[in-house]
């Protein structure tokens, strides 16, 4: 019986308004339409997603660069002396500007001491003459001619007494521009 319904409903459609048997598909209009939303949404919730999944390691690269940029240009603009303190073995680190006080020169605390993400440590600092510092403080300097001293500053990434990862900071000594590279970069590589 249910056949004669369809053969009845397929030989009589022509007779029938459209709404009865409904729409035959999409139109392309409606296609472009779709495909131009989840664009859109792809497009909006992509960075939101990256951020979220970002590695706390990557993360301490970008922080380390904007700081590092962030004191060479105002060593330059405001013809002082800064330095970027690190404390080897730990996530913690400290900009100072060198001042008077008490007629002596001393660095001083531009902002509270701050730490790298959770999971990160200073693993070393490397100068140019290839000292590598592994543990104490180690320091950055930040000269207003528009030079820095030329260091590697390398971040370590671990899990318990576990290393996940290493990443190695580099900022140029006569740009203040940080190149950020995986894995530990030595001098000449």
């Amino acid at each position: 019986m249910e056949r004669g319904i369809f053969d009845f409903r397929m030989k009589h459609k022509r007779n029938y308004p459209q709404w009865v048997f409904g729409p035959a598909g999409f139109t392309l209009i409606e296609l472009v339409v779709v495909m131009a939303l989840i664009v859109l949404l792809v497009g909006i919730a992509y960075p939101v997603l990256e951020h979220w999944t970002e590695g706390s390691l990557r993360k301490a690269g970008r922080q380390m660069t904007a700081e590092i940029e962030r004191l060479y240009e105002r060593a330059v603009v405001t013809r002082q002396i800064y330095r970027l303190r690190v404390d080897i073995g730990t996530e913690r680190y400290q900009p100072e500007v060198l001042q008077q006080v008490d007629n002596a020169m001393v660095f001083v605390p531009l902002d509270d001491t701050e730490t790298l993400p959770a999971g990160v440590r200073f693993h070393d600092l490397v100068t140019a003459q290839r000292e590598k510092i592994t543990d104490g403080e180690a320091a950055l300097y930040f000269y207003p001619i528009g030079r820095l001293d030329a260091v590697i500053l390398h971040l370590e990434q671990r899990n318990g007494m576990q290393s996940e990862g290493v990443l190695s900071v580099v900022p140029h000594p006569l740009t203040g521009r940080v190149t950020v590279s995986t894995g530990e970069v030595e001098f000449g590589s």
